[in-house]
């Protein structure tokens, strides 16, 4: 009788997944959801729902230059060879989630300290673009 009772207490859980075309299928299991680093298990929305945007500041963009987002791989080698980006200086990724205004200055001055090239990524559709420096 204490087995019935256990396993109607027991929560019973399903994995949730999304597919989408171009990048694959996430799901909201472990490593991406359920354990103590993440421990909401959420699931991505779609890319258009974001409005994710691709920059990219080098040397001699002194822009920053929108990427093409799409992630068909002959839009993208197109949109790359056209911005300036050169595989022997080093990159910088801006990732967001750091500052608390979107508005800093930073990303911009630190690529023209040395021969860098930033790029960082802005979610048009979900607030103001936050950032965190990371290095490659």
């Amino acid at each position: 009788m204490a087995h019935m009772w256990i396993l109607l207490l027991s929560p019973v859980s399903a994995a949730a997944e999304v597919c989408f075309d171009e990048l694959g299928c996430f799901a909201d299991l472990p490593p991406w959801g359920g354990t103590p680093q993440r421990p909401a298990a959420v699931l991505p929305w779609r890319p258009e729902e974001i409005g994710t945007r691709f920059l990219l500041f080098t040397p001699m963009n002194q822009l920053f230059q929108n990427v093409n987002p799409s992630f068909k791989l002959i839009d993208t080698d197109q949109s790359v060879a056209i911005s300036n980006y050169s595989g022997k200086r080093k990159t910088r990724f801006i990732i967001p989630g750091y500052l608390k205004n979107g508005d800093e200055d930073w990303p911009q001055e630190m690529c023209k300290v040395k021969s860098t090239q930033c790029s960082p990524r802005n979610y048009q559709r979900n607030g103001p673009f936050f950032c965190r420096l990371t290095s490659t």
